[in-house]
């Protein structure tokens, strides 16, 4: 590569990618039973000993002679473990080395050479010396720099071990934790899964992956292997996994080790400037550009294969830092400051080059920090991830350096008619570029797999080649895995309809560390925003959302979800139909949308058949045979802005066979830590929402308060535009203010055993475990704290942060408050696209219909109500609702003032309304307890029964 910019030799290279795993292999010695049951507090240490900072037979790296010495400057702690550890002849000392020969002789004899001094260092010797490198200097006579580097970015990395005052849980009773105070049993005691095994399945006969293209994937092995370990072992500093820990450190060391191949070894390493390179593009921007969803999954596509070359640019072809961040506003890469101005111009052209001209992503660097500012000024934390990404959400949706070479493709001789404007990227004209120009060859048009898409089939689509050529990669990815779908056809419910499922975190607090000062280790003393945490932080919020995922798409996968193959005759010309595209084969009886497999000399259907054979009226065999039994005629597929043309006025029939494979019923758009957005079929939707609120209550309860979700569920038919769902999706994102907070007035307070359960005047409930998820016996100080105010004067500016299960909260002669971040719940039903803009929350968070959004605890109560509504027949539920909304708007007009909500007149009209309606035998309106009555009642007053029924009957058209 022509560069501009300085980068590390190869030998340099090398070396850094060696201290690379050094990092991330620091503390390797934890990954085992062994560390756990020495950690345990029911284990007398006289009896079992685990030296976890030994991964080596120190035989292997100092001489008897060296470790029997005498000097007075060496540590005579470490002197004493040494020698225990040379003599231990009945093995009473656990060590890696001992139970794991095969890892410590690995490790032991990968080596390198060191560019900063020319002396050759293995592995092992890196790990054995880290934790002691002064000592180990002058016990081997040795330079140990890589070693020191190391060291202190062991301690820079991951400053949160506040040494909390609880000791380690029993062997059999040990803990991870998620950074929101959920914990998961560890596996101990077990014989598959447990941490000793997951070290032997660490991939070290394949370190030399490390240096190869094959690094991501051996990186990735010893990720699934290294989160099951704990960095620590004692509550509540349980959160931070072996990962974590190991990966932030090897990035820090990595990023320093470059700037030490260009500027020498420092006075003082932890002076070394990082700073963090931003690439980010706003990509639910970009979505809403897209009228189909395949031009949507192309420019995902486009994005994704973009930012991978980044990241195999910068940590593999220059090992200049590592990705420690990405969403859905770009990539992080933790880099030392290595460049000057100039240079860093040179890295964002070779950057640009991975990215399409009109896709070009804003490349940045982020403010200086050094490890020292990170350890001692705990708001400088902020600066590696939440600065940047703050920069990032004020930004345009593309960089404006953006170029095109339309001047050099219009020339007189070549200039081309007038042509419309691509109705996808909304920049070029359509059919451009032209054939044999260089924009051409440029957007590799001209290359033999993408030269089907031509300038006649883009103008005939109205859009560009470009565009065009993305459209057709997401098709082509599809045949060649049917267990997923992109389309919309196949994801609509039996009514023809499908939903929008956004859901949002309010994660900025806690990525800039502000919020963690509320999480309390012991007294006095709260945690410290480490690079580490912040990571983990992160981390668990998108494993929680890609949990959510994989268990939709469970839900959504079963045996109404199939398709067919239909081979057509011999005699049907192949020449008309285009690799991947989508057509409609018609007969009198029924039309199917299908795609060509050209591989493969078949149509394979895109719809719901399921809902085509029941619109019919026949079984699923009754709908084979008779497709099986009819000649078709194929069409283009009708889209926007296009009406259907006939291919080929010949009909033929079609052999048809069953795939074996069984789809999810979704498209998944985001997966990101703040943000989710997933396709999926209508009816499903509001099931999938009330699990997210259960799951959400049951990981992050205790931190609720401080960690807001908000999930918005946009409905539509099949043939509204994406990007108008997509618009309407990301306003509805809005609705979760990272800055605002809202006052609650406690109504009902109450402390049982395990749980504080809070009652407000809104009607919100919250029941808050106070003890440790699965050890009700320990009480949790951590976690489950609040703001509180107890004067009616007071703002949040003055509260103070208190346990929930804080005694004084129960007094009732004082106006207690928490203050809440509140989460949210929301849905829309876009019958014309205008009405996205409908969505739109002012700076109280509520929108003009007052009702919406809802707050998400309201989700329970909802289905309660509409439960009791569910014993009347669907006439009378519509009648109801019916009734009491042409009253309140014949009482009082629009209401904007919401006068009918404490008029006690309109509440008895809602009561006697709902008590005259035909309730059915045994479930009388009298034999209602009066909480269910007042809910019903109070639903009806506020509006929300009308919602209900909106959604219920409307939308989801339930019966």
């Amino acid at each position: 590569m022509n560069t501009k910019f300085w980068y590390p030799e190869e030998e340099q290279k090398l070396f850094i990618l060696f201290l690379e795993a050094a990092g991330l292999f620091h503390d390797l010695g934890k990954l085992s039973d062994d560390f756990l049951r020495y950690q345990s507090s029911n284990n007398n240490h006289l009896v079992f000993s685990y030296y976890y900072q030994f991964p080596v037979n120190p035989r292997d790296i100092i001489t008897i002679r060296d470790i029997n010495k005498k000097d007075k400057w060496i540590s005579k702690r470490l002197m004493q473990k040494l020698l225990k550890l040379i003599n231990d002849n009945n093995n009473s000392i656990h060590t890696i080395f001992k139970d794991n020969q095969n890892i410590s002789n690995i490790i032991s004899h990968h080596t390198r050479k060191s560019p900063w001094n020319n002396e050759d260092y293995c592995l092992g010797e890196i790990l054995l010396t880290l934790f002691s490198p002064e000592d180990y200097q002058r016990i081997l006579h040795k330079d140990l720099k890589p070693a020191i580097l190391v060291h202190i970015f062991h301690a820079v990395a991951h400053f949160e071990k506040e040494d909390p005052e609880i000791r380690s849980p029993n062997y059999d009773a040990m803990y991870s934790s998620s950074p929101f105070g959920f914990e998961n049993k560890m596996p101990v005691n077990q014989e598959q899964g447990n941490l000793t095994q997951q070290l032997q399945n660490l991939p070290f006969q394949n370190i030399a992956d490390l240096y190869t293209n094959n690094r991501s994937e051996w990186l990735n092995r010893i990720r699934l292997c290294m989160k099951e370990g704990v960095a620590d072992t004692r509550r509540p500093t349980n959160e931070v996994s072996l990962w974590d820990w190991g990966y932030i450190v090897a990035s820090m060391t990595k990023a320093a080790a470059a700037w030490i191949c260009r500027y020498g070894w420092p006075n003082k390493p932890q002076s070394i400037p990082f700073k963090t390179l931003r690439v980010s593009i706003n990509r639910l921007k970009l979505y809403t550009h897209c009228h189909k969803i395949s031009d949507l999954l192309g420019i995902k596509a486009e994005l994704d294969t973009a930012y991978a070359k980044v990241r195999t640019l910068l940590e593999e072809t220059y090992a200049l830092g590592n990705l420690i961040h990405e969403d859905e506003t770009g990539t992080y890469f933790l880099l030392s400051d290595l460049f000057e101005i100039n240079e860093l111009d040179g890295l964002r052209h070779e950057i640009q080059l991975f990215f399409p001209q009109d896709l070009q992503p804003h490349i940045e660097s982020g403010a200086q920090v050094t490890a020292d500012e990170l350890y001692i000024d705990k708001k400088s934390s902020s600066k590696l991830i939440a600065a940047p990404r703050r920069q990032a959400l004020l930004d345009s949706d593309v960089s404006h350096e953006n170029f095109y070479g339309f001047e050099k493709e219009w020339t007189e001789q070549n200039k081309p008619k007038n042509s419309d404007i691509c109705t996808v990227c909304g920049i070029r004209p359509t059919g451009y570029p032209l054939k044999n120009t260089y924009a051409e060859k440029d957007e590799k048009l001209d290359l033999t797999d993408n030269y089907w898409a031509s300038g006649k089939k883009a103008e005939q689509r109205k859009i560009c080649r470009v565009c065009l050529l993305r459209r057709g990669r997401p098709a082509d990815k599809w045949l060649s895995d049917l267990q997923k779908t992109i389309w919309i056809d196949e994801v609509v419910d039996d009514n023809g309809r499908l939903a929008l499922f956004v859901g949002k975190f309010g994660l900025d607090p806690w990525l800039d560390g502000s919020i963690l000062e509320t999480l309390q280790v012991k007294n006095g003393e709260t945690k410290n925003p480490s690079p580490a945490r912040l990571y983990r932080i992160a981390l668990s919020a998108r494993t929680f959302w890609e949990n959510v995922l994989a268990d939709a798409k469970q839900e959504l996968t079963n045996n109404m979800n199939y398709r067919l193959l239909l081979t057509p005759e011999a005699s049907f010309d192949r020449r008309n139909v285009g690799r991947s595209h989508t057509y409609e084969l018609r007969c009198e009886q029924l039309s199917l949308k299908v795609s060509w497999d050209g591989i493969n000399n078949r149509f394979v259907t895109t719809e719901n058949l399921y809902r085509l054979q029941t619109s019919l009226t026949k079984s699923k065999n009754a709908l084979i045979n008779l497709v099986a039994s009819t000649r078709f005629k194929i069409y283009e597929a009708s889209e926007f802005g296009k009406q259907s043309n006939m291919l080929n006025p010949v009909d033929f029939t079609v052999d048809v066979s069953e795939s074996d494979d069984k789809y999810h019923q979704c498209i998944s758009l985001l997966t990101e830590p703040s943000i989710i957005m997933l396709l999926m079929p209508a009816n499903k939707a509001l099931d999938l929402a009330k699990k997210v609120t259960a799951k959400y209550e049951k990981e992050m309860g205790k931190v609720r308060d401080r960690l807001p979700i908000g999930i918005g569920l946009v409905f539509s038919t099949s043939r509204t535009p994406v990007r108008a769902m997509i618009e309407a999706g990301r306003s509805m994102l809005t609705m979760i203010n990272e800055n605002r907070w809202e006052d609650w007035l406690i109504d009902d307070y109450k402390n049982e055993n395990t749980t504080t359960s809070v009652q407000f005047d809104n009607g919100v409930v919250w029941n808050t475990q106070i003890t440790a998820t699965l050890e009700p016996d320990v009480q949790d100080c951590c976690y489950p704290r609040v703001y509180t105010t107890c004067r009616c004067q007071d703002g949040f500016e003055n509260a103070t942060i208190v346990s929930i299960s804080d005694e004084a909260l129960a007094d009732r002669s004082k106006p207690w408050k928490i203050w809440v971040r509140p989460s949210f719940f929301d849905f829309e039903y876009l019958d014309t696209s205008s009405r996205r803009f409908e969505i739109q929350y002012g700076t109280n968070g509520r929108r003009l219909r007052k009702t919406k959004p809802f707050y998400i605890e309201d989700l329970k109560r909802f289905e309660n109500i509409w439960e009791l509504m569910g014993r009347l027949k669907k006439t009378q539920r519509y009648q109801i609702v019916q009734t009491i909304e042409s009253t309140r708007e014949l009482w009082y007009g629009n209401d904007r003032e919401q006068i009918s909500l404490n008029d006690p007149v309109f509440k008895q009209f809602v009561t006697d309304t709902l008590g005259n309606a035909e309730w059915p035998t045994g479930n009388a309106w009298n034999t209602l307890e009066y909480e269910q009555k007042n809910s019903l009642s109070t639903a009806g007053v506020t509006g929300e029964l009308a919602d209900l029924a909106e959604l219920h009957l409307q939308i989801l058209k339930e019966q």
